[in-house]
């Protein structure tokens, strides 16, 4: 695409807009921030309109590049020049902020958001929320999560699970429980990850009678019990020195036949 428009100067051609997005596209694909932003400045440079697909994507070359100060900066340029960020815009922004894990910074942007009154996506919501359990702060992931629900965005396993493995973390077990019974009540189904989060926490308290409710409500909501699961239930009754729960637990265990020690 760059040699195309190296033969259309060369030409004596005025590459359009068109043109120079298609540049812009491969430099997305890429992730060369830097060969991204030289051409949308080139672009403003030879008094060619760029359009919200040009600034989009600058803004996701450097977020893919893992540069949101950069992304961020050709967010407020697009919006000085009157053009309306994407939600596609913002989601690439988002995403970036959360693996630094800038939680404040991420929030600041869902304002933004709804000030263009555009909605945040449930990927969006996620890396917000796992960004706050990240952190150990389990009341802001709770709150985001009941924020997502409320704005009728639909929560996943991932959602309820960052949230209850911030929970079991920080040992607030109740809490953890009280979020995987929310969970089962909306209809998203917990996975054997989410489960072991738990159970593995009350292990480390010796809670051999938690552990096997636990093992119980698995195999009634058919999630299959994994080696994890064996070695977490049988370490929390070991600890509470109960064999007889340990042993039984073990044989509900293997008696599924799925599992093997």
């Amino acid at each position: 695409a760059e040699s195309l428009l190296k033969e259309m100067k060369a030409s004596r051609l005025q590459p359009d807009v068109t043109t120079y997005n298609s540049v812009l596209a491969t430099c997305t694909q890429a992730k060369d921030a830097n060969r991204a932003e030289a051409c949308l400045k080139q672009m403003l440079h030879e008094n060619l309109e760029a359009d919200a697909v040009s600034y989009s994507a600058v803004i996701d070359a450097c977020a893919q590049a893992g540069d949101p100060a950069r992304a961020e900066y050709w967010l407020e340029q697009m919006e000085v020049a009157g053009l309306r960020a994407t939600i596609g815009s913002y989601s690439s922004l988002v995403h970036a902020v959360a693996k630094l894990g800038d939680v404040g910074r991420i929030e600041r942007l869902f304002m933004r958001m709804q000030a263009c009154k555009l909605e945040a996506s449930g990927s969006m919501y996620n890396a917000l929320i796992s960004a706050c359990a990240k952190r150990g702060d389990v009341d802001r992931a709770e709150r985001w999560l009941t924020k997502m629900v409320d704005a009728g965005v639909r929560a996943d396993v991932a959602s309820y699970s960052a949230v209850i493995h911030a929970c079991a973390r920080s040992s607030d077990l109740p809490r953890a429980e009280r979020t995987l019974e929310r969970m089962r009540k909306s209809g998203v189904e917990a996975n054997v990850v989410t489960y072991n989060s738990v159970i593995n926490a009350w292990a480390k308290r010796g809670a051999a009678l938690a552990a096997e409710r636990l093992v119980a409500q698995m195999c009634e909501v058919h999630v299959e019990p994994d080696v994890v699961t064996l070695g977490a239930a049988t370490h929390a009754c070991a600890k509470a020195g109960d064999a007889d729960r340990a042993e039984a637990i073990f044989e509900r265990i293997l008696s599924r036949g799925k599992t093997r020690p």
